[in-house]
């Protein structure tokens, strides 16, 4: 048997809750589909298919009883009703049917679709004909429903991953029309990122990787040379992606971040990728993980990174300064989407020409080096204490370490998500707002050396923020500095603090504008900035020590 493979079976084992035959965890739901709490002991859908891989790949005789078990529980919380919306699709949690849900979510016909095909294409051999037959019907169903509702290349790993199911159905269930399906799908979708320049979901340390994982995964399952190449094809584009912001020196992916769930790189997720691309990445210290944490998932097997890539990120200079666009519009530049980042021998700042400001995005960031422990640095809107609000927004131009930005709002998105949260009355009813820098590391300080001047340091590394400007209609806004243990924070405050209606379609004018620069400590250099504000616009000039910036926004907010 594989390490891999016997590690996760074994952590697996203490997991297995016998009275219900599935896998138990502690829930830590992202706050939206769900109404079920966060610490909730829950029965997961796609760790009960994952851990059934495993014991079909072990294969003894007890393995495949309980393989068969937890697919006795799983396949009837399929809705293999086509009359229905959420056809083809399963729940989140055994504890929560779809009904319950707060909506369900689509792409369960993706995530457990993926691991149908994998048991089916290769440890189907192992299954009973009833149950070889039953995974058959859900497999049929998941693609079904992907095909149905047909994600568009803009959403990369479901774009990619619901080709991979629609893919494998086609051959395992001998249907040329999926098959087909899935071919045009992926073919689009390459065509489209060649033409953009990378994913629209750039630089996800959770989705780029998942599209990684998948990829490796068809690999295993498809047999057609043309999905097979098309498949070969995504694979190095998620290098190519992986590579453009990938930081050896902190193991971090340097903003800015499409999509993410925290502040930095899992450990197992550095591991992974120093795996795969053969080069020693920086680990940063980190508390001990608990004994008995459940492991990410079945060790599918690892592809190495195509070779030529491997040599670009070798030869990259230890201080240079990169642009990347990501996304391509010939009728909306506000549609286009560029990163900008300064990689330096122990840091790196990133940042996005226009990005809002959801809990999963991080416009602005930047990582450096301190002893064995690494630093994080974001900039975020945020309301009710520390919940991220999406419907806040980033412009910046960045060069080298400098970046002129402002913030500002948007009109149709949500509170917390992207989407699922937006006020039926276009309302939000907050009870604080402000525009937030945090700086977290060991021994993190923040301190005012001058008015209008604040220094966030962490070891031998600062950002130096300066307030341009700042315009909320008759609103008052407040530049706070705060110290906590290894945490320091600046914020820009509306209104010393006091909860706030707010209706970003009926606000005439928003805008904080400022300067940051990340500097070695004790040298702040001049950083010289002004601004013109017009009847419908702001706009930011400055002189900094990497260049003259500029950036400008409209006062009143509009759509992202």
């Amino acid at each position: 048997m594989r390490p891999a493979l016997s590690a996760y079976l074994h952590t697996m084992e203490a997991f297995f809750d016998a009275d219900a035959g599935l896998p138990v965890s502690t829930w830590k739901g992202p706050g939206y589909h769900t109404r079920v709490p966060a610490g909730t002991k829950v029965h997961e859908v796609v760790v009960g298919f994952t851990y059934t891989l495993g014991l079909l790949e072990e294969g003894s005789p007890g393995s495949l009883t309980r393989a068969l078990g937890i697919l006795d529980r799983l396949l009837p919380l399929q809705d293999l009703d086509p009359t229905r919306a959420t056809y083809g699709i399963w729940p989140w949690l055994l504890e929560e049917p779809l009904d319950q849900m707060s909506p369900p979510d689509w792409n369960w016909a993706d995530f457990p679709g993926v691991r149908l095909a994998h048991i089916l294409g290769v440890f189907g051999d192992r299954l009973p004909p009833a149950h070889r037959q039953a995974v058959q019907r859900a497999l049929h169903a998941a693609a079904r429903s992907i095909f149905r509702r047909n994600v568009g290349p803009g959403y990369t790993n479901i774009c990619f991953k619901g080709a991979a199911v629609c893919g494998a159905a086609g051959e395992l269930l001998d249907d040329p029309f999926l098959r087909d399906y899935a071919l045009a799908r992926l073919e689009n979708f390459i065509a489209y990122v060649r033409a953009n320049g990378g994913f629209t979901e750039y630089s996800s340390p959770t989705y780029t990787m998942v599209v990684l994982h998948e990829a490796e995964r068809a690999l295993l399952v498809l047999r057609s040379p043309a999905l097979r190449d098309a498949v070969a094809a995504v694979h190095r584009l998620c290098w190519d992606d992986i590579i453009a912001a990938l930081h050896p020196p902190t193991g971090q992916f340097c903003g800015p971040i499409s999509r993410t769930y925290s502040d930095r790189l899992e450990p197992g997720m550095v591991r992974g990728i120093e795996e795969r691309l053969g080069l020693e990445l920086f680990h940063p210290a980190a508390p001990a993980a608990p004994a008995a944490s459940m492991p990410p998932g079945y060790p599918i097997p690892t592809l190495p990174c195509p070779e030529d890539l491997r040599r670009g990120l070798q030869v990259r200079p230890p201080e240079t300064f990169m642009r990347r666009r990501y996304v391509f519009s010939s009728t909306d530049a506000k549609r286009e989407r560029t990163a900008s980042r300064w990689f330096g021998p122990d840091a790196c700042l990133g940042s996005a020409n226009y990005e809002n400001l959801w809990t999963q995005r991080r416009p602005l960031a930047g990582y450096w080096r301190v002893g064995d422990a690494i630093a994080t640095l974001r900039a975020s809107i945020r309301h009710d204490g520390d919940r991220d609000f999406c419907s806040g927004a980033l412009r910046t131009h960045q060069e080298g370490r400098s970046i002129l930005a402002i913030a500002s709002l948007v009109t149709d998105r949500g509170d917390f998500h992207d989407m699922l949260d937006r006020p039926a009355d276009g309302v939000f009813r907050l009870a604080d707002l402000h525009l937030s820098f945090q700086l977290r590391g060991p021994g993190a300080t923040i301190t005012e050396t001058e008015p209008g001047m604040f220094l966030l340091a962490c070891g031998p590394w600062q950002a130096v923020v300066r307030p341009v400007c700042g315009i909320f209609d008759h609103h008052t806004i407040t530049w706070r500095a705060e110290q906590h243990t290894d945490e320091a924070l600046l914020r820009a405050v509306i209104d010393s603090g006091a909860p706030l209606v707010l209706e970003p379609a009926a606000v005439s004018a928003f805008a904080i504008g400022f300067t940051l620069a990340l500097q070695p400590v004790g040298a702040p250099q001049p950083f010289v900035s002004g601004f013109v504000r017009e009847a419908n616009s702001l706009s930011l000039s400055a002189n900094s020590p990497h260049g003259p910036l500029a950036v400008s926004a409209p006062l009143k907010p509009e759509p992202l």
